[in-house]
């Protein structure tokens, strides 16, 4: 049996792709040079839909998820490891060290 995939919810997905990843970035761990998972995609899809009105079953999600990744994969937002993990190249979520700030020119200098 074949899976309907709506225009709407690919359409939803792609159009704002940041908006996507910050959702994700909001509900999962993602930070630039991090892993991320299939079902963690996956999962962040269906709730991004529900959050847009749409509903959608796991296999619609599952199909959803191969096309997301694609273009985050064309796009460069993400870089293949194996069919299920990649590596997420984007810069602007890089996290700094835990519980530390940057000191400022007299500060570093006492």
């Amino acid at each position: 049996m074949k899976i309907k995939i709506d225009p709407a919810h690919v359409d939803a997905l792609l159009k704002d792709k940041i908006i996507f990843l910050n959702f994700l970035k909001s509900i999962v761990p993602v930070f630039h040079n991090s892993n991320i998972f299939y079902r963690d995609i996956q999962y962040g899809i269906q709730k991004f839909l529900l959050l847009k009105g749409f509903k959608a079953k796991n296999e619609q999600c599952e199909q959803l998820t191969d096309i997301v990744a694609k273009e985050l994969i064309q796009e460069n937002f993400l870089r293949p490891m194996n069919p299920t993990t990649w590596l997420v190249n984007y810069p602007p979520y890089a996290a700094g060290a835990p519980h530390t700030y940057e000191l400022s020119g007299q500060e570093a200098q006492q």
